[in-house]
């Protein structure tokens, strides 16, 4: 209440044009309905879409008003929204069963790559560094990319690759890869966006697994220091991000 009515005399004071609302959530709720009262149009960024299965660990209030949302998108009473990937739209318009002419696609930038970035791996002669990027989980399925990689390098043991896994909760994963005897693999744990940005500069293959994502923001990282990519087709933002030039298509 307190956010909703602060909002709404700000936006009686301030007079915006228009507000960008991002996200859906308790807060954005309440921005939306200010905006209403002020009759100041509003772009909301939906980011992903939670309301459809188990496997998204948010309350049972979170995925109502995300449903909520869905029917004011389909009875036209918003004006705008964004979401970003044209897999996501794609979702949302079954769902609803509407075109969704006014539903617009705007991609996840990267930010903040144009200055030098300071190399945190000295890369040896012939060397080829492979990253994968995310916080260590079942449906981000680094436990593929580990067993991919831990069985080529066991099969071709002359091999000049390692692979770096970039991300946090990684324990259960690195004993597993130390169990089964997989060499070149090291898992940093989460690091500082700087740190993230060091190993994509040495880096010569960025590969995603993800079962289900939303975009895939690590890919478009490594497309920013040039790295080419293996992403998976199950990924909303594939027809965003593919291009044969510099990606190879998982199935």
């Amino acid at each position: 209440y307190l956010t909703g009515s602060y909002t709404e005399h700000l936006l009686k004071k301030k007079r915006y044009d228009v507000v960008h609302v991002n996200g859906l959530g308790a807060a954005s709720n309440a921005y939306m309905y200010a905006c209403a009262r002020t009759n100041i149009p509003f772009v909301l960024t939906l980011h992903g879409l939670i309301s459809f299965g188990s496997e998204v660990k948010v309350s049972l209030f979170m995925k109502n008003l995300e449903r909520e949302y869905f029917k004011c998108i389909k009875d036209n009473s918003v004006a705008y929204t964004t979401v970003i990937s044209t897999g996501i739209k794609n979702r949302l318009a079954k769902v609803t069963n509407t075109p969704l002419n006014h539903v617009y696609v705007v991609c996840n930038p990267v930010l903040n790559i144009e200055r030098e970035v300071a190399s945190v791996y000295s890369k040896q002669e012939c060397e080829k560094i492979v990253v994968c990027v995310g916080n260590i989980s079942a449906n981000k399925n680094q436990k593929l990319v580990v067993d991919a990689f831990g069985k080529m390098c066991r099969d071709n043991k002359d091999s000049k690759f390692k692979l770096f896994v970039i991300g946090g909760q990684y324990e259960e994963l690195e004993e597993y890869a130390k169990t089964n005897g997989y060499e070149n693999i090291v898992f940093t744990g989460a690091l500082q966006r700087d740190d993230v940005y060091g190993y994509y500069s040495v880096a010569d293959l960025c590969v995603m697994a993800s079962l289900e994502e939303g975009f895939g923001l690590s890919l478009v990282e490594g497309y920013s220091f040039g790295v080419p990519c293996v992403m998976p087709v199950s990924i909303d933002a594939f027809p965003d991000l593919y291009d044969e030039e510099c990606c190879i298509s998982a199935q």
